[in-house]
This record gives structure tokens, sequence and C-alpha cells, in this order.
């Protein structure tokens, strides 16, 4: 009798065991799926204080900016996001396909030929996207000129200077990493790149790579620079802005505040 029931009781402790074996490969599967998936969905509301460059308002103030040298070449090579987590990703080969460093041209899918030892994988940056250090790291590979700055390490100032000077020039490019939050939008760190600056109404586009979302926007530079001194959860350290540029065009690095 004792047997019979032993018996019994392993026949019940198999079964639940499957049970909790499919269903982890479920939720994997699941989890798999949605971060693989490309993303998609209905264009979210801008805040009042952000200025989309289909508007009208947007247009006039491309046109009349004199900081501009990047926007024909990123405009020329932009491509959406093809992951969730993605966003460093299609950044970084938009303009390395703007600095045309290699052919054929760098995709997304291929992006991470080039990683290199000491780089972050495929597979981190599909389940939990990339840092401001990973970011400049993965760029580091291909050969460029590339400097990142933390917010918290330098002044708005700073970023203004730096900002207006590079935008000035052609095949010299500034990527952003900053919270959405702060910018009145929704999701957590995004990264994209910068088109345009604007002098002076102070702004400067944002060209944001999460196209099933939100267009290219004019946002504050004040406001931008807030959003960037905010804490990456992950490094434990402020976002910023990365330097891109072929070697021959690089901006020298300035001493940052507090070193």
């Amino acid at each position: 009798m004792k047997a019979k029931k032993k018996s019994v009781l392993l026949r019940l402790l198999g079964i639940a065991l499957s049970l909790f074996v499919l269903f982890g490969l479920s939720v994997a599967g699941g989890l798999l799926w949605w971060v693989m998936k490309k993303p998609g969905g209905t264009a979210l509301p801008l805040d009042a204080a952000l200025i989309s460059l289909e508007s009208p308002r947007g247009k006039a103030l491309l046109a009349s900016s004199t900081a501009k040298g990047d926007w024909p070449r990123l405009k020329r090579h932009f491509v959406p996001q093809s992951k969730r987590s993605f966003c460093g990703v299609a950044s970084s080969t938009i303009v390395l396909n703007a600095l045309a460093v290699r052919s054929p041209k760098i995709t997304q899918e291929t992006f991470f030929q080039q990683r290199g030892k000491g780089t972050v994988s495929f597979w981190k940056v599909l389940f939990t996207g990339m840092t401001l250090e990973q970011l400049a790291k993965l760029l580091q590979r291909q050969n460029i000129q590339v400097k990142h700055f933390h917010a918290d390490r330098s002044t708005l100032k700073d970023f203004r200077t730096h900002a207006r000077k590079v935008l000035t020039k052609e095949r010299v490019f500034l990527v952003v990493n900053y919270a959405r939050k702060a910018l009145k939008q929704v999701g957590v760190g995004h990264i994209s790149p910068i088109a345009a600056y604007h002098k002076k109404s102070d702004k400067m586009l944002v060209l944001d790579v999460a196209s099933h979302k939100y267009p290219p926007v004019w946002v504050d530079t004040k406001m931008l620079w807030k959003a960037m001194a905010t804490v990456d959860k992950e490094s434990k350290r402020s976002r910023g802005w990365v330097h891109v540029g072929v070697k021959s065009l690089a901006i020298r690095k300035r001493p940052q505040k507090g070193r």
C-alpha cells in the first residue's frame, strides 16, 4: 500500500514538474518573441514643449537653422530601430553609414559582426539595451573617432558649444542618450542622433529612431540636457552624448568638470 502511494506521489510530482517546465518554456518563448518582434503601434502625442519636424513650425526651424551640416546625410541614411531595445544599434548604423566607413552598408543585423572583445553582445542588447559607455565601445570597433561625455561631468554650456561646432560640419555626428520621461515621453532610456541646432530658439533636432512612436522633434537644449543628466540604472552613471567622426575631423575632448 505504501509503495502504491509512493508511486502515485512520484507520478504527481513528475506531472507537476513537467507543467512547471512547460510554463517556463512558454514564458521564455513569449519574452523572446516580444523582444524580437519589430516595434510598432500608434504614434503617441507630443508634449507642448516639443515641436515636431513634420509641423509647419518644425520645418521653418530647420529651414532657418545654420547648424545642420549633418542633416542631409542623416536623413539619407535614417532607419528606424528594428527591435524594441535597438535604439542604440539603429543610431549607430545611421551615423556609420553617413560616415561611409564600410561597404556594403552596415545594417542592424550586421552591426555586431565588428563587435570585438570587451564589448556587449547582441543578446545583451536585445534584452536590456545599452549604456552610454557600451554604445561608445561598440562604435570604437569601427576605426573611427569616438568620444563620450557624461552630462554630470560636463556643463550645459559645454554641450551647447560642442553641439554647435559639430553640427556646422559634415561627417561629424552627435548621438544623445537621454531619459524619455524628462521630455514628457513614454519610455525609459533612449538613444538617437542629433540632426540640427537652431540658435535663436536654442533648440536641437532629435532624430528619434523609434519613429513608430514619435517623429523627429525640436527640443530646448536645456530640456535635453536635463534628460541626459539623469542616472542610468544599469551603469549607475548619468547619461550623456557621443561624438562620432572620421579621425581627421576629431574634436579634442575638453577636461570635464570634477577632474
